[in-house]
């Protein structure tokens, strides 16, 4: 593939796996920690669908990117960071078969800890890829990292959330 073009390729999935990262964790946080009934209305519910099926689709295309930019056989590319795809999409998984059973009933108690778990593996299989796993500062670095994911995830989710409501 030409670089220009795969450039543009890798940036435009990225954008597609932190938007649905954004609806889904941002949502997901909203419903555990900020709304204090934590009841899942059908705006608040079709969010989170939407988040889960886009960082879904994202995470599938980063991996199809990864193997037809490489040139390598399939088991050759299954490296670290695959290992955290596919940690991502067990997270996915789960959240998809068991999400409407989590928010069946108001997002209180085990089910505030469940969607807050979810957010938080979300968040570790993001910042494993980003460029400060690359960076010999890698504690300070990953810690920011994933701190400023969880914040930028919340207050956007939180806004999205509000003006949805």
């Amino acid at each position: 593939m030409d670089s220009p073009v795969l450039a543009i390729l890798v940036a435009s999935v990225s954008f597609v796996v932190y938007l649905g990262y954004v609806l889904l964790a941002g949502t997901g946080t909203f419903w555990a920690v900020v709304w204090p009934d934590g009841q899942a209305v059908r705006r608040l519910r079709i969010m989170a669908v939407v988040g889960l099926a886009l960082i879904c689709l994202g995470t599938i295309a980063e991996a199809v990117i990864d193997w037809l930019a490489s040139g390598r056989a399939l088991d050759e590319v299954a490296d670290k960071s695959g290992t955290w795809l596919l940690v991502r999409l067990a997270v996915l998984a789960g959240a998809g078969f068991f999400g409407a059973e989590v928010l069946r009933r108001p997002v209180r108690g085990g089910r505030r800890v469940t969607v807050l778990t979810m957010v938080v593996i979300l968040t570790i299989t993001l910042v494993v890829e980003s460029t400060a796993m690359a960076s010999p500062r890698v504690v300070a670095l990953t810690a920011t990292t994933g701190l400023y994911l969880l914040a930028l995830a919340a207050w956007l989710g939180g806004l999205m959330a509000f003006a949805a409501l």
